[in-house]
């Protein structure tokens, strides 16, 4: 174990901390960044804060469910080690099953099977209310039916808007915001260093040694200051890049909502003209 390297961790983490709070109390000067380096530091966070609180309300329109989405994410990780991720039936799908099993069961009460597979009422009803439970029971089943694509067109959607949408969203948030919040933590630790160094020269008072030795401190963490700007600022400037990208997703989510909507339009109409077939 470097017991020397320990120590000097040590050093140096205690030397930030008086150098923080002196800076707070104003009693020591700060290294300042340009207008265009703050304008980037608060672009970035801006857009950190609002790809997530877009990917978190994305999520909730895609499972309103709160107790859903979190069986969901464990799910996923069980999918992700090889386990079978449970199917959850849908609202709509629920719907869906309820109208056609009701068709089945009300369009067989009070009838049975004529031969050739006919199908006739029985004297429980007349032939006017048979007629009628009839024409319930088929329209229940149309409905049942188009529910059901409904459910299939929503799951599409909803896919669409995950990989297309949401996807992207955690992928930045997960890998470039990550890494530009590391580099920024290290940029501020480089920074308190480079000041500490500074504080320290301007109270060497007239011990040239001392001087010396604090000027060539200034001088190694000025370099590692500078370095780590550069890298820093590289990645605030990917931000705008970044927006470009989730343009494209934003218009890819708006594409596929038009074809979702769309298409459910088309199969409720037809359902409408079907139903009234089936009424005349």
């Amino acid at each position: 174990m470097d017991f020397k390297k320990i120590a000097g961790g040590i050093t140096a983490s205690i030397n930030r901390a008086v150098q923080l709070t002196e800076e707070k109390l104003g009693q020591t000067e700060r290294t300042q960044y340009d207008a265009e380096f703050e304008a980037l530091l608060l672009l970035a966070d801006r857009s950190e804060k609002w790809t997530e609180r877009m990917a978190k309300t994305s999520e909730a329109v895609m499972q309103p469910n709160p107790a859903y989405r979190v069986e969901d994410f464990f799910s996923g990780k069980l999918e992700a080690a090889g386990h079978r991720r449970r199917e959850r039936p849908s609202p709509l799908e629920e719907l869906g099953s309820a109208l056609v099993a009701a068709s089945s069961e009300i369009g067989g009460i009070g009838v049975d099977e004529g031969g050739g597979g006919g199908i006739k009422f029985t004297a429980q009803a007349s032939s006017d209310g048979a007629a009628a439970t009839a024409r319930y029971a088929k329209s229940l089943a149309l409905a049942g039916h188009a529910e059901l694509r409904l459910a299939q067109l929503e799951a599409d959607f909803l896919a669409s808007c995950g990989s297309a949408f949401v996807a992207p969203l955690r992928a930045h948030l997960a890998g470039d915001a990550r890494s530009l919040r590391k580099e920024r933590r290290s940029l501020e630790i480089f920074r308190l260093d480079l000041d500490w160094a500074r504080t320290r020269l301007r109270r060497c008072g007239d011990d040239e040694a001392a001087r010396r030795a604090a000027e060539q401190e200034c001088d190694k963490m000025e370099a590692e200051f500078e370095h780590q700007l550069r890298v820093t600022r590289l990645l605030l400037e990917g931000v705008n890049a970044t927006h470009d990208y989730h343009l494209n997703c934003l218009n890819e989510l708006v594409a596929a909502q038009l074809n979702y909507h769309s298409e459910c339009l088309n199969r409720l109409q037809q359902l409408q003209r079907q139903m009234a077939d089936k009424t005349e």
